[in-house]
């Protein structure tokens, strides 16, 4: 008997499951000319901060939604919620 795709694939790509799924909050911003560039852990954007700075760039930096994460895990909701942000930018005025 065959695996099904779900067994085969237990940890399942984010991308492909919400593809072409837009929030309300980043059709917001993409209409107020913001970009989004990544998410990543809070303790590494200072770094990025910084450098879209220097390159003339505003920098916003926004929640990560817990309804795009894991729904197999609240515990991963909730540690996502508190410890990765998405960066979005676009140029500077």
């Amino acid at each position: 008997m065959e695996e099904s795709v779900a067994a085969q694939q237990p940890f399942d790509d984010f991308e492909a499951r919400h593809e072409g799924w837009i929030s309300p909050r980043e059709k917001e911003l993409t209409a107020q000319g913001w970009t989004k560039r990544f998410t990543l852990p809070t303790m590494r954007l200072n770094e990025f901060v910084q450098v879209y700075d220097s390159l003339g760039f505003e920098v916003l930096l926004e929640p990560v939604v817990p309804d795009l994460t894991r729904e197999d895990c609240a515990s991963c909701q909730i540690l996502d919620c508190l410890l990765l942000k998405t960066v979005y930018t676009r140029p500077g005025k």
